[in-house]
């Protein structure tokens, strides 16, 4: 109850460079596979990374992830608590939104600097500078899958969560709108059926972070 708790009062960047550090030490396992963790705070469309000493200003996605096994990407959002309906779908959008740019923008040149990018200037925080890097040949034309993670999802949400997977964009734009209006649901409200089309998976997995 106490790690729970210590988690829970982190803020989102505490608890993002506590995971980089833990996901660089030991890859991300999901699916039953192990996922080398390419970059975090990729910013798009630059493709730099965000950094709160150095450079920021874009909309980033918080990490991406590659396994060498089925040659997939995971575009991965991370949330501390969402605690109601409103933050859920918010997140929600938010990784589809991300996804799209990721989707669309890729390139093997591009996921190659971002990562250098990533260890090469890592900060302490994030467990430091690291020029040996993991050793991945990037597909051209990759997989690419959408995964939402967080110490802890509404309850009653869940079973709202699944039904969104299976709305068209212009269903779930209209939903957004039930809500006052924020920077995620603006920036999903952009998207086009185009953006969505090209997506390789159009659903949004989830997954409890492990304490």
């Amino acid at each position: 109850m106490r790690r729970f708790i210590y988690y829970c009062n982190m803020n989102e960047w505490e608890l993002q460079h506590l995971l980089t550090e833990r996901w660089r030490r030991n890859r991300f396992e999901f699916d039953s596979e192990k996922f080398d963790l390419v970059c975090w705070e990729l910013m798009f469309p630059s493709w730099g990374i965000c950094d709160k000493n150095r450079t920021w200003g874009e909309k980033s996605v918080d990490f991406i992830f590659y396994s060498q096994m089925s040659h997939r990407f995971l575009v991965c959002e991370i949330k501390n608590i969402i605690k109601g309906r409103k933050d859920f779908l918010s997140a929600f959008c938010q990784t589809i939104e991300r996804t799209c740019c990721f989707t669309d923008q890729y390139s093997v040149h591009k996921i190659e600097n971002a990562m250098k990018e990533c260890y090469h200037l890592a900060i302490n925080e994030r467990g430091g500078v690291q020029f040996e890097l993991p050793e991945i040949l990037f597909p051209i034309n990759p997989k690419i899958e959408m995964l939402l993670l967080a110490i802890d999802f509404p309850k009653k949400s869940v079973v709202e969560f699944e039904i969104w997977n299976t709305m068209s964009l212009s269903d779930l734009q209209a939903e957004t709108k039930k809500y006052a209006t924020n920077k995620e649901f603006n920036r999903f409200q952009t998207l086009t059926i185009n953006e969505i089309i090209q997506l390789h998976d159009r659903k949004v997995k989830i997954m409890n972070i492990e304490l």
